[in-house]
């Protein structure tokens, strides 16, 4: 019963932590994102755009090399 206990706590734990990053993920790309376009023209928008995906992309799956 302790260990069923213990385990349950541990995916919980996993769970949550799981959910705080990708919200914290969520909230860094929009503010980069509100940032890269600030200023800018609308006729270089679609490249920039285009730019941030491919580096959210890079970033969310941690691809190394």
């Amino acid at each position: 019963m302790l260990s069923s206990l213990s385990s349950s706590v541990v995916v919980g734990s996993l769970i949550i932590a799981g959910a705080v990053c990708f919200i914290v993920y969520c909230a860094t790309a929009r503010s980069m994102f509100k940032i890269a376009l600030a200023n800018t023209r609308s006729s270089h928008r679609p490249q920039i755009i285009s730019q941030f995906g491919s580096l959210l992309r890079a970033l969310f799956t941690l691809r190394r090399r």
